[in-house]
């Protein structure tokens, strides 16, 4: 039951976190906000992610972590009920920022928890969390389109969320009292009190993972924010951008089930240089491909290659230094939002410069980037 409670939260900010871009034209009208104010509001998000993951581990060491995903999620509960009714942009932005930290500090909280949880399936679990998320980005756009089929406010999304989160909150309640999940949390507690920092981890390691996931970020979110400026700029339909896109996402989430299913496999260092040369060659496609099939086909590799590397990386570094959980999860959560961030902005000034289609280009040696982050790692380890 506390996984499943886990994997539903992780289902609602997969919907809350895509509502971002789904929502952020009602917003602008709304509340009359230019392109660059409401391009801030990922930011924001973002920053209070990064600050939440950072708070988490001292949340996780002070109160053990059943208490703080029940507390977090209840606070999440108000801040979405909150934004269903906000009335001005100054707000608006403020409740993203609480959201954003609550957010950061519950990623880590249930990383953590699955990693204790499932100890000898880190990987697996860690990529059911994914999974979840994934199924939450696709399913909260038909729930918006539902909505304003309706003739609801768009703001009435941020009502569905608050249920949902208040749900959540009371399984958490109810588990932390629980007789039998009782012991399990106090257990928790012990280990988590023994647990120590980053500073516990060798620097290089630590190094290491952070350009890892740093990379992973920036490859990712690079795809998802300008592929499909990219593809228009290269002389490709509409249809066809926005199907390959779809099809990079079909990529990674079946790289999810995939670590899920051969969990063993997964922890093999031949699959996971497999998985970084099937996104290298994913990107070639899909840069030089130049055709129809090459782009699609190009996405799904993509996808597939790095969909699963996020819980692989985690779960094996878990397994290395299993005390220190909370700490791998905020390394790995605020590297991988910083690669996002920064890639954004970075690609936004080169595409002004250079063009979209140059630009673009500097997707192939972050990849590269990556893997020699990932065998520098694996060295480290050994």
């Amino acid at each position: 039951m506390l996984g499943a409670s886990a994997s539903i939260s992780f289902f609602l900010w997969g919907m809350l976190g895509v509502s971002i871009g789904a929502l952020l034209p009602n917003a602008m009208e709304a509340f009359s906000l230019s392109p660059l104010m409401a391009g801030m509001v990922f930011v924001v998000w973002s920053i209070g992610f990064s600050l939440g993951s950072i708070i988490a581990e001292r949340l996780l060491r002070a109160y053990g972590t059943i208490a703080v995903l029940a507390v977090l999620s209840s606070i999440t509960a108000l801040c979405a009920f909150f934004q269903f009714s906000v009335m001005h942009a100054a707000v608006f932005f403020a409740i993203y920022l609480a959201l954003g930290l609550c957010g950061g500090a519950i990623f880590t909280a249930s990383h953590t928890l699955f990693g204790d949880l499932f100890a000898e399936r880190r990987s697996s679990a860690l990529a059911i969390l994914d999974v979840v998320f994934s199924v939450g980005n696709m399913a909260a756009p038909l729930v918006i389109v539902a909505i304003l089929r309706w003739q609801w406010s768009w703001q009435s999304f941020y009502l569905i969320a608050a249920l949902g989160f208040s749900a959540i909150s009371c399984l958490f309640v109810l588990q932390l009292f629980g007789n039998r999940l009782s012991a399990k949390h106090k257990s928790s507690s012990r280990a988590l009190e023994k647990k120590t920092g980053l500073e516990a981890l060798p620097l290089l390691s630590i190094a290491c993972l952070a350009i890892a996931s740093f990379a992973l970020g920036a490859v990712e979110w690079t795809q998802n924010v300008w592929f499909v400026t990219y593809a228009l700029a290269g002389g490709a339909s509409e249809e066809l951008a926005r199907f390959s896109l779809s099809s990079f996402t079909a990529g990674m989430i079946a790289s999810r089930l995939a670590v899920i299913w051969f969990d063993v496999a997964g922890r093999s260092v031949f699959v996971l240089r497999f998985m970084l040369a099937l996104a290298l060659l994913g990107e070639l496609s899909v840069v030089f491909g130049g055709a129809d099939v090459p782009m699609l086909t190009g996405n799904f590799l993509l996808g597939a290659g790095i969909g699963g590397l996020f819980p692989i990386f985690l779960g094996r570094a878990m397994d290395r230094h299993p005390a220190s959980s909370a700490a791998l999860s905020m390394l790995m959560v605020v590297s991988l939002t910083l690669g996002g961030q920064v890639a954004s902005f970075t690609l936004g000034a080169l595409a002004e410069q250079f063009g979209v289609s140059a630009a673009f280009l500097v997707t192939l040696p972050v990849i590269a980037i990556m893997a020699m982050a990932f065998e520098a790692s694996s060295t480290t380890s050994r």
